[in-house]
């Protein structure tokens, strides 16, 4: 992990998935140990109200889904520590974004939805019963030349 510390009042967007794919992001905040210090949110764009929060002296974790030109963003008025985490794994395939949208489309007016992700499994379910759970498999690595010869 690469903590960054983030000042107090930072208010916004930390990041943005600038890339043409959707990407899995796993965010962790590690609350101020100031005196008096306020917990911290974080959020995806997608989905203000999928919340993390970080107390003060604490820390919280989160992974999201973020579609193309989505972020994360944060309300830290003690400051905090942050880190993301992406990698190669995190590159969803097509098809599993469609079924996930599907799902979302039928259900969003029948109750909450939850989701969340699994190592390499991904899952929705909604209050009136139904589920949905998909396993991703990273990208196949690239030829990259051998930057020894």
């Amino acid at each position: 992990m690469a903590f960054v510390s983030l000042p107090a009042n930072t208010i916004g967007v930390i990041y943005q998935n600038d890339s043409p794919a959707p990407l899995l992001v796993t965010v962790t905040a590690q609350g101020s140990f100031a005196a008096g210090a306020q917990p911290v949110t974080f959020n995806s764009t997608t989905n203000p109200a999928d919340q993390a929060i970080a107390s003060a002296q604490s820390a919280a974790a989160r992974t999201y889904l973020l579609a193309p030109q989505q972020g994360i963003q944060v309300n830290a008025p003690s400051g905090c520590s942050i880190d993301r985490n992406t990698d190669s794994s995190g590159y969803v395939m097509p098809e599993l974004l469609v079924a996930l949208d599907a799902f979302i489309q039928e259900h969003r007016r029948r109750g909450e939805l939850d989701s969340s992700v699994d190592g390499n499994r991904v899952w929705m379910a909604c209050d009136c019963g139904a589920n949905i759970a998909h396993r991703f498999k990273p990208p196949e690595p690239l030829d990259r030349p051998d930057p020894q010869r």
